[in-house]
């Protein structure tokens, strides 16, 4: 029997990644550590049936510290919508108040 806690998890592996243009990029860095392999603190909030809030931060942030890079996943049938807190990838949002955020 489908449960909807199985129905986010098939939804989460066919979740699409949408990437944020951020203007001209700055000194380049380290190139010998993917993103993908730095540990981060996440949270993840199931708000509703069709809304997830997600995010990151450098391990051990506080939920009310500026330091949190959010995403609400909207999912609408068989479609999901990610959008970032205020329009951007930026690790600057408080994670306490994800809900009160524009996303795009």
């Amino acid at each position: 029997m489908n449960t909807y806690e199985d129905q986010i998890i098939v939804r989460n592996v066919v979740e699409t990644t949408t990437l944020v243009s951020q203007g001209a990029p700055g000194p380049k860095g380290d190139t010998g550590i993917p993103e993908a392999s730095i540990p981060y603190s996440k949270n993840v909030d199931f708000y509703s049936e069709n809304i997830v809030y997600r995010a990151e931060a450098a391990v051990n942030s506080l939920n009310n510290a500026p330091v949190w890079r959010i995403k609400k996943v909207l999912i609408a049938g068989e479609n999901v919508t990610e959008t970032w807190a205020s329009g951007t990838a930026l690790f600057d949002k408080i994670w306490d108040n994800r809900i009160s955020y524009i996303y795009s």
